[in-house]
Order: C-alpha cells, then sequence, then structure tokens
C-alpha cells in the first residue's frame, strides 16, 4: 500500500478558513470531532489508498458532507432538509432559539414578551402573521428571513416525513474535547442530518425541540398559545419517543430547522422517473387519477378510460370479446412490442385509459414492460406518510440505476385491499370462466425472494376495476 506523508499548513488553512470556519473528521467508530480552523496550526497525516471495500461507504460519505447548505434525504415529498440549525456555523450547534413566528433570539422568554400573546388563529391569518393554511408567512417565519427566501420552516407534514420516514439514532461528536449528544436521522437514500439536542429557552437539556410552521388548536394554560414542534427525547427503537408535540407554548425559545423544495425541473421530466430500463420505459410517478405517489387514484374495466360506481360483467363493454373482434373492432391494435404472447396485440390509443386521461405521450405498459418492472426492479415494501398524517404502506420500486417508483397497495373494484394490481395493455387468450373475458395485469401479493410473489396474472377478468400506472418512451 502507498504511504505519502503529508502536511497542511497555516497558509492553506487560511485559505480552508475563507470558505469554512469549521472542519469534520470522522471516526471509524462513528464518532464525529469538529475543530474550528481559527485554533489549528497546521495539520499532517498519512495519505493512504482507501480500501477499495469502503469506496461505497466514502462515496456515500462525502454526499451527505459536500459543501451544499442542505441534505437530499431521498425523502418522497422531495424536501431538502438545512445541515445546520438557523444561527449555527456548525451542525452540533443548537443555533438560535425564537419564539413562534418572532425572527430574532431573546436574552429571554416569557409570555409578557412574546408579540402575539393570546391571539387565536383567526387573528394570526386576519393580521398577516399566518397564511389561510395556518402556517407562517414568510416574512414571520425565522428560517426564510434569516436565511433568505429559498428557505422556511417545515409544516406538519413535512415533520411527520422525518419522523417517521427517516431512521434515528443517537451519536456523539468530540467538540475542542467536549463531546456533544446528537440526533442521527438518516433518509430512505442513506444521506443524513444530524439534530442537536436542545432543551427550550437557552436552557440545554437531553430532550431535541424544533419549530413547526403551523398554530395548533391545542393549548396549555391559556386558549391560543400552542403551535406544533417537532420532539425527540431518544432515538427509540419503535420510534415511540419522538413526535410532534401539538401544545406547546409559542412564546418558548425553541431552534429552527430550515427546509427548502428542490429547484423545479421541466415540468415534463418532474411525471416520470427513469429507473434506467434496458427497454428505455419511463414510468409515470403516480397511479392515473392520484395526485400523489400514495393515492391510488382511478380504478377502471379493462379496455375502458372513465370510472364506475361499480364493476361487474354486465356493465363491460367488451364482455366475452375475444381477441381477434378486438382487434377488428378497433378495440386493440397488433403491436410487435407485445412480444410472444397470443396474438401481438395491445389497446387502442382512443381505449387506452393512460392515454385519454394523461395525453397521447402516454400509454398503459404492455405485459412485456410490466414483466421488466417485476424481474430488473428491486422491490421492497417502504411507508409514506400522507397530508393526513396517516402511515401508508406502498412498495418502492427501485430500478438498475438507483431511482425508484412508488406503488400503492390497490385492491380492486374501488375497494382498497392488501393485494396489488395493475393493468397492462395486453389482451390474453386464456379465459376463466368464458372465452374473450381476460387481460394481463401485474399482480403482487406480498415482497419476497419467491418470484411468484410478483407476475403478470394472465387471467384477470377485463370488467374489474383495477389502477393503471402510466408509461412513456
Amino acid at each position: 500500500m502507498k504511504r505519502q506523508f503529508l502536511t497542511l499548513a497555516t497558509a492553506s488553512l487560511a485559505t480552508l478558513a475563507f470558505a469554512q470556519s469549521h472542519f469534520y473528521v470522522h471516526k471509524t467508530d462513528g464518532t464525529l470531532i469538529t475543530y474550528d480552523i481559527n485554533e489549528v496550526d497546521s495539520i499532517s497525516f498519512d495519505k493512504v489508498v482507501p480500501d477499495s471495500n469502503n469506496l461505497s461507504d466514502n462515496k456515500q460519505q462525502s454526499k451527505s458532507d459536500s459543501n451544499e447548505l442542505y441534505v437530499d434525504l431521498g425523502l418522497p415529498s422531495g424536501t431538502l432538509w438545512a445541515k445546520m440549525n438557523v444561527g449555527a456555523t456548525s451542525p452540533e450547534q443548537i443555533g438560535d432559539y425564537f419564539s413562534w413566528g418572532e425572527t430574532s433570539p431573546k436574552d429571554n422568554y416569557s409570555r409578557s414578551n412574546y408579540k402575539w400573546n393570546g391571539w387565536d388563529i383567526d387573528q394570526l391569518i386576519e393580521n398577516g402573521i399566518c397564511g389561510s393554511d395556518s402556517t407562517l408567512a414568510p416574512e414571520h417565519d425565522a428560517a426564510t428571513v434569516n436565511m433568505g427566501e429559498e428557505w422556511r420552516m417545515p409544516n406538519l407534514q413535512e415533520c411527520i416525513e422525518l419522523l417517521k420516514a427517516c431512521a434515528w439514532s443517537d451519536t456523539t461528536i468530540a467538540n475542542n474535547d467536549r463531546e456533544t449528544l446528537l440526533f442521527k436521522v438518516t433518509g430512505p437514500n442513506g444521506n443524513y442530518i444530524l439534530l442537536p439536542r436542545t432543551g427550550v429557552n437557552n436552557q440545554w437539556d437531553a430532550s431535541a425541540y424544533y419549530w413547526t410552521s403551523e398554530t395548533s388548536k391545542f393549548y396549555v394554560s391559556n386558549p391560543n398559545d400552542c403551535s406544533y414542534s417537532m420532539f425527540a427525547h431518544n432515538s427509540g427503537s419503535f420510534g415511540y419517543n419522538r413526535n410532534l408535540h401539538q401544545r406547546h407554548t409559542r412564546y418558548d425559545g425553541v431552534p429552527v430547522r430550515a427546509i427548502r423544495k428542490p429547484i423545479k425541473k421541466d415540468a415534463d421530466n418532474e411525471q416520470y422517473v427513469d429507473l434506467g430500463l434496458p427497454s428505455g420505459t419511463k414510468w409515470a410517478k403516480m397511479n392515473v387519477g392520484a395526485t400523489s405517489p400514495e393515492q391510488i387514484g382511478t380504478y377502471f374495466a379493462w379496455g375502458e378510460t372513465a370510472p364506475k360506481d361499480n364493476y361487474s360483467r354486465s356493465n363491460y363493454k367488451w364482455a366475452s370479446t375475444e381477441i381477434d373482434k378486438l382487434i377488428e373492432n378497433g378495440i386493440c391494435k397488433t403491436d410487435a412490442s407485445v412480444g410472444p404472447h397470443y396474438p401481438l396485440a395491445a389497446l387502442s390509443p382512443e381505449h387506452d385509459a393512460a392515454t385519454v386521461n394523461m395525453g397521447e405521450d402516454w400509454r398503459m405498459p404492455t405485459v412485456v414492460e410490466c414483466n421488466e418492472l417485476l424481474k430488473k426492479c428491486a422491490w421492497s415494501d417502504t411507508t409514506i406518510v400522507n397530508e393526513e398524517g396517516q402511515s401508508i404502506q406502498i412498495y418502492k420500486v427501485t430500478g438498475l440505476n438507483g431511482n425508484y417508483i412508488l406503488l400503492p397497495r390497490t385492491g380492486l373494484n374501488g375497494y382498497p385491499g392488501s393485494s396489488t394490481y395493475y393493468w397492462s395493455a395486453t389482451p390474453s387468450a386464456l379465459w376463466y370462466s368464458q372465452p374473450g373475458d381476460c387481460s394481463y395485469s401485474m399482480f403482487v401479493h406480498y415482497i419476497s425472494d419467491d418470484p411468484t410473489s410478483r407476475n403478470t396474472h394472465q387471467r384477470h377478468t377485463r370488467y374489474d376495476g383495477a389502477p393503471v400506472r402510466a408509461v412513456r418512451k
């Protein structure tokens, strides 16, 4: 192994100090040591070529320790969390304490010196302190005022997502011979942020409190005196000791960890995910009729393009219509992309629920494309928190390039269930009770190494109501 002795002298440190006031040493036992550059004269160390077995770990670590001010945790909402608290200069510092809706710290925090003491939600909205959604207006948001217009305090759902969708653990930072206990919050993609334990009102203790931007209708001693905060006492193996504190008195001094949303890309590109599949197929981010990835969206009978109140053979347009008749009547077209199945056919655009509801660039996937998603991607169970704060079990389908889509469990015929079905555009020559009554669907019952746990269902009765996940090239 080649070793080279290096010295980083004061002049180099001065250059480094222009960009950063601290640097960090990550030890192999997980300890993080922080140094103030102004207190360091020089650094000497051996440069060792890293073990190839640790290259992936080093790469992942560099993602979380880049020069950016935020960390992408891979959250379903796309929310980006700041690396440090408002007013802090390094991740382990608590930073400034703020009363809720105030944008400057104070020497002491009490009801008597709080600006909005006793104001109810209607008054806060009427006077422009909050918007109509009960979240702080930008000019009263400590993150926006102190960090810039791209930043803001997290709302209720964004805090719920951080609390429930991330793995929380205890970690320690050694800072100038003093150990600081923090929470390490690791996102679904392996990136992480560090949250110091904070206490309230400039008084540290082992608990951590962070303001949300939302006011609460609950109260402690006086009506109209509370807002939501994010609370954590210890990591807890089941997360019982981290939650939303819905009765946190607004006049308390509490730190703020800011968030921002990712830079908007082309609107069309945001509708699909490139999973790196060999076919080049792009899968939509959500189901037809849904407005967010965890929603089931609309149920369709196969070959119909609008939902119904109930789904049965008696009200199905193409009951007992064999494939030759479907092609003859223009319901299906021959399509070589379907592959070696009983004849080569797929729904025509005017009978394709994805094309009709999403536009000509979109269509329902063929059975071949469904099989590619089922067999080429890694499937796992995950949990997403919806706008109502409910935890929903969902499938995470990760492509060859690491990108992923989320597929909700669907059930059938307008009734959600644990089994999952998605229509393909391909009719089946097999039949269930009558000839000409089946098409292929993509079926998942549970995640397992057993390949039969997810497959294409070749005898799915067409009159059933099942969701559609669109594709495009």
